[in-house]
């Protein structure tokens, strides 16, 4: 098996694409391959993927009609054939030598932790480290969320998952947002813990237009009652089957991302007809 297989779901990038590649290419090529699944690009993006395989031996490539983020990550999740996998965004970058790094930390704790977390960084429209790095803060080591909760992992593309862990995996096409902590929450009621290494980076791009899923969410339906029944009170409802009641990480995790909801200035009028404002209300007080 390669050490790592790196998912990058690819839809309309051709301008962001070969920086992207650029920093997966250059972590060192007995640890990765790249899997580059295009999802109906538009754009030169499915050209571009060919033009990587054609080109190097690390990255294959895997066509299929538009079906969204969640649709193209299982898709990519069928061919996978490392011990450990990523969900890379395709405008985004890794800092050099973070697969080694990572790599390292899980050949020491591989049977303690299913994820492993790096440190989140913001570029673009957008500089400087994401407000969820505090976890980092002790250095490399297993953070039991027993003693810890409120340090919440929500992104899968800034993580690592073991083989095994990401069988259990199926993305849901009907969040428009929190899929990955959807999932991510899925496997820490496993054991209650996860790495974290302090010395890599994920780079993530903030763009200037409201043209990425999780900017231009607001606008769409999905962020507000979908994601309630299909995110925060399916949290609710899994730890109380699961554990018997809700643990805390899970109630900081539901409470970090529902104060985006708060937060947000677009007209939800705009948006959700009068019935649907009401049952969006009646959700939130649910949860």
């Amino acid at each position: 098996m390669n050490k790592f297989s790196v998912i990058v779901p690819v839809y309309n990038v051709e301008a962001y694409l070969e920086r992207c590649m650029d920093s997966l290419l250059a972590q060192p090529c007995e640890l990765c391959e790249i899997l580059l699944v295009d999802d109906g690009s538009m754009d030169r993006s499915g050209l571009l993927c060919d033009q990587y395989a054609h080109s190097s031996m690390n990255v294959r490539v895997f066509h299929k009609k538009n079906g969204g983020l969640s649709s193209a990550r299982n898709e990519g999740l069928k061919h996978v054939e490392g011990r450990y996998v990523n969900f890379f965004d395709p405008d985004d970058r890794l800092s050099v030598n973070t697969l080694s790094r990572v790599y390292r930390f899980f050949s020491q704790h591989d049977e303690e932790v299913d994820v492993v977390s790096i440190p989140l960084y913001l570029f673009g429209a957008q500089r400087g480290a994401h407000v969820l790095n505090n976890k980092f803060k002790k250095g490399t080591r297993i953070i039991d969320l027993r003693r810890e909760p409120n340090l919440v992992q929500l992104s899968s593309a800034s993580a690592f998952f073991t083989y095994a862990s990401t069988r259990k995996m199926d993305f849901d096409p009907g969040l428009v947002v929190a899929e990955d902590a959807k999932e991510i929450l899925n496997l820490l009621l496993d054991k209650f813990c996860y790495g974290v290494v302090h010395n890599a980076r994920y780079e993530y791009r903030k763009r200037e237009s409201n043209f990425s899923q999780v900017q231009s969410a607001p606008a769409k339906k999905g962020w507000y009652s979908d994601y309630l029944k299909r995110f925060s009170l399916w949290a609710i409802k899994t730890s109380l089957s699961r554990c018997g009641y809700v643990p805390s990480f899970v109630q900081y995790t539901i409470l970090y991302d529902l104060q985006w909801k708060v937060k947000e200035k677009t007209d939800i009028h705009q948006v959700l007809s009068p019935e649907e404002i009401a049952e969006f209300k009646s959700l939130f007080a649910e949860t």
